[in-house]
C-alpha cells in the first residue's frame, strides 16, 4: 500500500469505531538552548461512539476528562477543581488528532489523520511491540500543511506514525514543534513520542465510565474560568497593545508536573525589562502542608525564598 492509501484506510477505521480502550505512554522533551525538560506520563483513554470519551491520568495529582455525549467535564486533582464545557462535535472531542496542530500529547482518535497531508511517504515496514506481542507496522511519515497561528511563530517537523498493518490502528507516533512564546526571544522546541499499548476495539464499555462524578471536596469552576488544557501542562499567554499599535507588555505562564512538584513558570516583559518567575509547590505526605520554593529573576539577578502554607 502507498502512504496515501494507508492514511485513508486508518482514518476510515477510526471513523467507524464503536469503542476503543487503550493504555498510553507519552514522552515529552521541551526546552531551548539553555535547558531541556524531560517528562513521561502513563494514562488510559476510552471512546464509545459517537462522542463519549474518558481520558484518565492516575495518581494523587491526576486529571480526568469525561464526555458523556452531552457535556464535557474536566477535573484537576490539584487544586481539586473541575469545570464543564459544551461538546463542540466529534472532530473536536478530547483525544481527537488535529492535523492543524499535530504535536499533541493526548491524541488517540485519528479520524483526521489524512486531512491536510501535504506530503506523505511510507518509509518501511517494521515490527514493534503492542503490549500483547509484536505487530507488523507501516511506518508512514507525513508533513501537514502549515496553518496560521496568531501571536506564535510555530513550525512542525514531519510526523511519523507506526500503523498496525492488520488492524490499521496507530500504535506509535512521533513529532516535533518549535515556537516562540510571548515574553521570550528564544525558540522553544517540543519533541513528543506517544505509544499505544494493548488497544482493544469493539468491546462494550460500561455506560457509567462516561459519567462524571465529582471527587469529594472538589470545587466547580465557572465555565468562563476553565483552563485551555489538561494533562501534562496547562498554560497561557497574553499581550497588550497601545493606541499606536505598539506592544506595551507580554506575559506567559505555564504549569507542569516534575515528579511530585507542581512547577509554575511565568515571564513578564514590559518597558524593555524582563522578569522571570518560578514557583515549585510540593504537598507534604500527610497533605497538611504545601511547601513553596520561589525564585524571581530580574535585571539585577535572582531573589529566592521558601515558605509553607497550612492546608488543614
Amino acid at each position: 500500500m502507498d502512504a496515501h492509501s494507508i492514511l485513508a484506510a486508518t482514518a476510515k477505521v477510526y471513523r467507524e469505531l464503536q469503542s476503543l480502550a487503550v493504555n498510553i505512554a507519552s514522552v515529552h522533551e521541551s526546552g531551548d538552548e539553555g535547558a531541556v525538560n524531560h517528562s513521561e506520563q502513563r494514562f488510559q483513554a476510552y471512546f464509545s461512539a459517537p462522542n463519549k470519551v474518558r481520558i484518565e491520568h492516575p495518581g494523587r495529582f491526576g486529571s480526568i476528562v469525561v464526555s458523556d455525549g452531552v457535556e464535557l467535564h474536566r477535573y484537576l486533582g490539584f487544586p481539586n477543581r473541575y469545570w464543564k464545557d459544551e461538546i463542540e462535535g466529534r472532530d473536536m472531542l478530547p483525544g481527537s488528532f488535529q492535523p492543524e496542530s499535530p504535536v499533541q500529547g493526548e491524541a488517540f482518535l485519528f479520524d483526521r489523520i489524512s486531512e491536510y497531508a501535504a506530503r506523505s511517504e511510507c518509509l518501511r515496514e517494521e515490527t514493534i511491540g503492542d503490549g500483547e506481542g509484536e505487530a507488523l507496522c507501516h511506518v508512514v511519515q507525513v508533513r501537514y500543511e502549515a496553518q496560521e497561528h496568531p501571536h506564535l511563530m510555530i513550525g512542525f517537523s514531519p510526523v511519523t506514525f507506526w500503523i498496525d498493518a492488520r488492524t490499521m490502528l496507530v500504535l506509535r507516533f512521533e513529532g516535533e514543534s518549535s515556537h516562540r512564546m510571548p515574553a521570550h526571544e528564544d525558540i522553544r522546541t517540543i519533541k513528543m513520542a506517544i505509544s499505544f499499548v494493548q488497544p482493544q476495539i469493539g468491546k462494550p464499555l460500561p455506560p457509567e465510565m462516561f459519567k462524571f462524578i465529582a471527587p469529594a471536596g472538589a470545587e466547580e469552576f465557572p465555565q468562563e474560568a476553565g483552563c485551555g488544557s489538561i494533562g501534562g501542562s496547562v498554560g497561557g499567554s497574553s499581550a497588550s497593545y497601545g493606541p499606536d499599535g505598539r506592544k506595551t507588555f507580554e506575559t506567559w505562564n505555564n504549569h507542569e508536573w516534575e515528579g511530585d512538584a507542581l512547577v509554575e513558570r511565568s515571564k513578564l516583559r514590559f518597558q524593555g525589562r524582563e522578569l522571570a518567575f518560578e514557583r515549585r509547590m510540593t504537598l507534604s505526605e500527610d497533605g497538611k502542608t504545601l511547601r513553596i520554593a520561589e525564585r524571581i529573576t530580574g535585571p539585577q539577578g535572582d531573589t529566592e525564598r521558601e515558605f509553607s502554607v497550612p492546608m488543614g
